[in-house]
């Protein structure tokens, strides 16, 4: 095994589907396991002070056109969800809930193809229902689970803990330590798992710089 690799995710995000589905080709070709870190892209913002991508209404726009063609080239279906943004969270919740289940990432993936696939809804217990029973899942228990408190603990503390890790938005990958956010950062991720680039000896003296230069100008806010 080349090791793990984390995946934060919230179904809020296009490219979350769509990572999702080039990380089942990484792991069946690298032989690594992914292991699914659902979080609240809400709670990452606020840690961030930072808006979403649908909230800049340019940016929502381009994110949809971008993603039906990343979709198209590699040959997956891609529609809107019912509203957007919607609230995730009884989704979330359902994916924190079958941590530890072998069908998790069955449940995780058809969520994503029911809401960027298909384009129906996964922000209300029908739709959870429905991809739970697609699954072979008795929902009535888990759907009963998924309100504990200990559930609802978990995504807060997934959340919370992807913010120390450096996390700020999603889809975002982590392995060895190392963050590669976004679906443009796979090929950099796939480069990390075989070693097929010999790093740099003096991208660690760059970052640090970087890390320390000063800001000379700010933009204004508010």
């Amino acid at each position: 095994m080349a090791g793990e690799v984390r995946f934060y995710f919230d179904f809020i995000s296009p490219f979350a589907y769509i990572a999702w589905h080039d990380l089942q080709a990484l792991a069946a070709e690298h032989h690594v396991s992914i292991r699914p870190v659902p979080v609240l892209f809400a709670g990452l913002l606020n840690a961030h002070n930072n808006l979403g991508p649908a909230e800049v209404e340019a940016k929502r726009r381009y994110i949809f056109k971008h993603c039906q063609r990343l979709a198209a080239l590699r040959g997956l279906p891609f529609d809107a969800p019912p509203t957007h943004p919607f609230r995730p969270l009884i989704s979330l919740r359902t994916a924190i809930a079958l941590d530890h289940n072998p069908k998790q990432a069955a449940v995780i993936e058809r969520l994503l193809n029911r809401v960027w696939g298909a384009g129906a809804a996964i922000d209300d217990a029908a739709g959870i229902e429905a991809v739970l029973k697609a699954s072979g899942i008795d929902p009535e228990p888990l759907l009963a689970e998924i309100q504990t408190d200990a559930v609802k603990q978990a995504l807060a503390d997934n959340t919370q803990q992807a913010v120390k890790s450096g996390v700020f938005g999603v889809p975002t990958c982590e392995y060895q330590s190392e963050l590669y956010w976004g679906v443009d950062a796979i090929p950099t991720l796939i480069a990390a798992i075989t070693q097929s680039r010999a790093p740099e000896p003096q991208a660690a003296a760059a970052y640090e710089r970087w890390c320390s230069i000063e800001a000379s100008a700010a933009r204004k806010r508010g």
